[in-house]
């Protein structure tokens, strides 16, 4: 075989396989239409339960399927705020494009719809945060070690740090099993193939 010919078969290859494993990874190409009902139905039917009427949740007025902000009104939720299940699922769906949106923007590299589906449940749960301050999901260990290609054993450890809440009404941070329970699902997300 001729040098030109080992070249070809070599690039063609390599195609192939850049083929093949963007299939399977399409970082800055899944949709929030791909994932929109797969993330309804992991998140809202899975962690947040539907309620009625605000009540107090550790930093603020949570209603619906777990959402802190009144779209109907364009303010935080408050006390003595009610809705009903459509109007919960509307905020939700908005709220959850929001948070891939976030998601989106900052992972750099490939990644499955699993992944940003457990990704965006995360940033649902503890926000968006800010990178500079290494808050909520933009300074987490989880997309630093993401973006700098670690083995995704590694990345899911990052899970394990959002474990607890503190009640900005009393200071006081607690463990709390449902956010471990809710992590370790989210880490077994991650890893499904």
């Amino acid at each position: 075989m001729t040098q030109k010919k080992k070249y070809v078969v070599a690039l063609a290859v390599a195609v192939a396989i850049y083929i093949i494993m963007d299939s399977k990874k399409t970082a800055g190409k899944v949709t929030y239409a791909q994932i929109q009902d797969q993330l309804f139905k992991y998140l809202a039917l899975g962690w947040e339960t539907f309620i009625p009427k605000a009540k107090w949740d550790f930093a603020q007025y949570s209603i619906g399927y777990g959402e802190g902000w009144n779209w109907d009104k364009n303010r935080k939720v408050q006390a003595g705020d009610v809705i009903d299940e459509p109007t919960a699922r509307r905020w939700f769906i908005k709220s959850a494009e929001k948070y891939f949106n976030y998601v989106n923007d900052i992972v750099k590299v490939p990644v499955t719809e699993n992944q940003m589906v457990a990704l965006t449940s995360l940033t649902y749960n503890i926000g968006p945060g800010s990178l500079l301050k290494g808050t909520g999901i933009r300074g987490s260990q989880i997309i630093k070690d993401l973006n700098a290609g670690k083995p995704l054993s590694e990345v899911v450890k990052g899970f394990d740090r959002y474990t607890t809440a503190k009640d900005i009404r009393t200071g006081v941070r607690s463990v709390l099993p449902g956010l471990i329970r809710r992590r370790n699902s989210e880490k077994a997300l991650f890893l499904k193939k």
